[in-house]
């Protein structure tokens, strides 16, 4: 695969500042970074369960008020990829157990527990666990699946959510016998609630296959609103990517401005930095 198609997509990483969210003091780099860890007893209790969800990988959390800046004072949406749906008794799986592609949860309010956090998933005949996202775009194949990204509430395009994906599919019965075909943008409109009958899916240009040179672009995306005081709000697009070439592993870190072009996201105009 040329590069000038990679060097299309990416720029390099400009300007990026970490900031805590419980404190307003600004780091110059991660050796300075002074940090703690302690157990969560209220998270655990959420978390650790024996029957419905009781397990997920590829954990994001979006707050439902668009505002990313603070701790969320609002309704949190948790989206999980693979998830197992069903029961456990004494360690072991309950007969009808099953594995889906992704599902979510909502923690409303700002208190921990396992009573505020609610999972949904969509229910097939029988009440059979299904993913809440199947791809639905002009490139999907049979077979293909979706496991997600991290997303954001865009507050200057209606309060829309919008979810970042992965398209995937087996290739094998191995253990790691899956590849990624593809990208995927989700558009739920405010309001619309799990499963999301109201969602728009859209195949993204940020993946690059394979085509026999030996080089493949995995993309991974985030989208966030930046606010900036006295000057008009902007979406930036942060891109992170594994390059793949001769047996070897790069990643190769960006930021693009205003980039991504998209119907159900809204944006005509295109204009990087780097």
């Amino acid at each position: 695969m040329k590069r000038e198609l990679i060097a299309g997509l990416i720029c390099c990483l400009c300007n990026f500042k970490i900031q805590a969210q419980s404190t307003k003091q600004a780091f110059s780099d991660l050796k300075t970074l002074n940090y703690t860890v302690e157990s969560a007893p209220d998270w655990t209790n959420a978390l650790i369960r024996q029957s419905g969800w009781f397990g997920g990988d590829g954990i994001f959390t979006i707050p439902m008020d668009g505002i990313e800046h603070r701790a969320a004072r609002g309704k949190v949406l948790f989206i999980f990829s693979d998830s197992m749906i069903g029961g456990i008794n004494d360690g072991k799986l309950k007969p009808g157990s099953t594995m889906i592609h992704n599902a979510v949860a909502i923690l409303d309010g700002k208190e921990r527990g396992a009573a505020k956090l609610k999972f949904y998933w969509r229910k097939g005949k029988g009440d059979k666990a299904e993913s809440v996202f199947i791809p639905k775009t002009a490139k999907t194949e049979n077979g293909d699946y979706l496991w997600l990204g991290d997303g954001f509430v865009n507050k200057e395009l209606n309060n829309d959510l919008f979810i970042f994906a992965y398209r995937i599919t087996n290739v094998s019965n191995a253990a790691f016998g899956f590849k990624e075909v593809g990208n995927v943008l989700i558009k739920i409109p405010a309001g619309d609630k799990s499963p999301y009958h109201a969602q728009k899916q859209e195949d993204t240009p940020f993946y690059i296959p394979d085509k026999g040179e030996g080089a493949a672009l995995l993309g991974q995306v985030f989208m966030s609103i930046q606010r900036v005081p006295e000057r008009r709000p902007q979406m930036v697009l942060f891109m992170y990517t594994e390059l793949l070439e001769n047996g070897s592993r790069y990643w190769l870190p960006g930021c693009c401005r205003n980039i991504l072009k998209s119907t159900i996201g809204g944006r005509t105009g295109t204009e990087k930095h780097g």
